[in-house]
């Protein structure tokens, strides 16, 4: 929970990734074990759910260390393959009506999320568009490096300890639950679905006339 939900920072990632590894080993070796939900709900990215239920389920990625693993991945894809970054950021579902954005949440468990103020200001999701109709876009909520140094003086000066890192610190910003001072915060799109897109089955084609709003 705290590593998805807030701007705690118990331990690193290295450290998170290794102890859900130990814990998996330790299921596969003792089915009886209960794991607590270790495995099928925090490992596979998934945190909390909430009162919002997403139209279509916002599914995690999995993690691979080896190439061997990669490979096989990409080769049982039929089709062409878009590689993208992985930015470290909190996944974000955003639904406009007739070019108001009027939702913003959470991923959450993947199937409910935790609603958001659509009102914050976030670089790259803008409050209106020039698309009609009912949009979703989907993505990640993010600080960049000069953001988050930004962000981190602000509270610092504000009187509150500084962020450990950026993800929490966006996460933490996201639900503003005790924020006294400005912070900044950029989104990136992934994925976008309307009458109009769902027409275009290039991704890079579709991703570009999102972007043209």
């Amino acid at each position: 929970k705290a590593y998805y939900d807030t701007e705690s920072l118990l331990m690193s990632d290295s450290e998170y990734d290794s102890l859900v590894d130990r814990i998996s080993e330790a299921k596969e070796a003792n089915p009886e074990w209960n794991d607590a939900g270790v495995l099928t709900q925090v490992a596979a990215g998934a945190s909390a759910g909430g009162s919002l239920q997403h139209p279509q389920p916002m599914l995690s990625l999995d993690k691979s260390t080896e190439l061997s693993v990669l490979s096989e991945f990409v080769t049982g894809v039929p089709g062409p393959c878009v590689v993208e970054m992985k930015l470290d950021g909190n996944a974000v579902r955003a639904a406009y009506s007739n070019g108001r954005l009027v939702t913003l949440a959470t991923r959450g468990d993947g199937a409910t999320g935790e609603p958001l103020d659509a009102s914050l200001s976030i670089d790259g999701l803008p409050n209106t568009i020039t698309m009609q109709g009912e949009v979703t876009v989907t993505g990640e909520v993010y600080m960049t490096d000069d953001d988050f140094e930004r962000s981190n003086a602000n509270r610092i000066a504000s009187g509150k300890p500084g962020f450990a890192k950026p993800r929490n610190a966006a996460s933490g910003v996201l639900r503003r639950e005790t924020q006294t001072f400005e912070a900044f915060l950029s989104f990136a799109s992934y994925h976008a679905s309307s009458p109009e897109l769902d027409t275009i089955d290039d991704y890079q084609e579709r991703m570009a006339r999102l972007n043209e709003q």
